[in-house]
């Protein structure tokens, strides 16, 4: 059971190596075809996002509806597709074509290992197995540029797609049996609207999303906020936002297990209030006060975040039936990229003030912001979720 659960795990994990790993190898590829950077972006990472965003949900129904088995296999044969296309023709047509093929895969491969996860783990597991599940999402977005630099540099920009051939191969050899034990439960009963009556799935899927909120709209002003801070260049925000996705991986891992003890009420709870309170801690430090008391609020922030995520995940789905999986792990995986796509507008639109990204004082509100909505998750979980018995 834990190979095939980590067969499952790495078919999933291909997607935000996917969505990270393309930008370390835009310049290359647009040396090679001769496009500018807008057209890039546009054609090869925002439409791999959007695709990806769009099917989730449909994905999902089509699981409960097809059977996991057959939407899994497909999602992987997608992107494997895609990924083998601009190897064997190379243009910037069927390059696009790749990243909308692969973003289509990875969106029947998400909700359908979600609802996998679902069907073939213990409801008092759940917690547990989605904390390890959101610790190795965030290890691989997390490694991809690196993965990614490392490999246009050695072999060229078409190492970013062949590398993800043999980790697929290894999912679909592990997840075989289980692949075969869930796809006669299924037989299409789903309803997606009816899903948001059900109290613990609204209450996951509002959780999921403010915290996505604050972990995307975070990466994104952490490199503004320590120029202001102390005119610190990328490398040390990189070296700062790596911290601070490794301890959402520990918290991840933590919290999934501590949810079995003390239940997802107080472990989603606890771990949005220690979230809150790193980022408000962010705002109480002083320009001079160095890199380490920074890491500090980082490690809480992100400790916090991640230590909420997976029994956010699990509660939603622990009383979800069996034939509405594929639609309940669609929807919640699309509040998860929608409250990242939120806050990246509201930080936009926060910082379009004259003078803004190089106010301490403006980041220091915007972060404040980002408190509050995490702290609104552990409201949420307060009160969206039934109190152990």
């Amino acid at each position: 059971m834990t190979l095939r659960l980590l067969g499952l795990g790495l078919a999933a994990m291909l997607v935000p190596l996917g969505s990270t790993m393309i930008a370390v190898a835009l310049p290359a590829i647009g040396t090679e075809f001769q496009r500018s950077a807008s057209e890039l972006t546009q054609w090869l990472v925002v439409s791999y996002l959007l695709v990806n965003i769009a099917a989730l949900g449909p994905a999902g129904k089509l699981g409960d509806r097809w059977g996991y088995a057959n939407a899994l296999r497909l999602g992987q044969s997608l992107f494997g597709v895609g990924c083998l296309l601009p190897i064997v023709w190379p243009s910037f047509g069927t390059l696009v074509a790749s990243r909308v093929l692969m973003a289509l895969g990875g969106a029947l491969m998400v909700p359908t290992v979600m609802a996998l996860f679902r069907t073939a783990v213990p409801p008092e597991r759940l917690a547990r197995v989605f904390g390890y599940f959101g610790a190795m999402m965030t290890f691989a977005a997390a490694v991809g540029p690196s993965l990614g630099g490392m490999l246009v540099q050695r072999f060229g920009w078409g190492a970013i797609f062949l590398v993800n051939l043999p980790p697929l191969l290894a999912s679909v050899y592990f997840s075989l049996g289980m692949q075969a034990a869930s796809s006669q439960d299924n037989t299409g009963r789903a309803r997606g609207p009816t899903l948001f009556s059900d109290r613990s799935f609204a209450a996951g899927c509002a959780i999921v999303a403010l915290l996505n909120l604050g972990m995307y709209t975070l990466l994104f002003e952490l490199p503004y906020l320590l120029q202001a801070f102390n005119k610190a260049g990328p490398e040390r925000a990189g070296q700062l936002m790596s911290v601070f996705m490794v301890s959402m991986m520990a918290g991840s891992a933590l919290g999934g297990r501590a949810s079995e003890l003390i239940g997802a009420r107080a472990a989603c709870a606890s771990g949005s209030l220690l979230s809150a309170a790193g980022f408000a801690s962010i705002t109480l430090l002083s320009p001079g006060a160095g890199a380490m008391p920074l890491s500090v609020a980082l490690v809480l922030a992100g400790v916090g975040l991640g230590f909420a995520n997976g029994p956010a995940h699990g509660a939603a789905l622990a009383t979800i039936g069996r034939a509405t999986s594929g639609t309940a792990s669609g929807l919640l995986a699309t509040s998860r990229y929608a409250g990242g796509i939120v806050g990246i507008t509201l930080l936009s639109m926060l910082l379009e003030a004259p003078g803004a990204a190089q106010s301490l004082a403006h980041h220091d509100r915007v972060v404040l912001v980002l408190a509050a909505f995490v702290l609104g998750a552990a409201l949420v979980s307060w009160m969206g979720f039934a109190k152990p018995r």
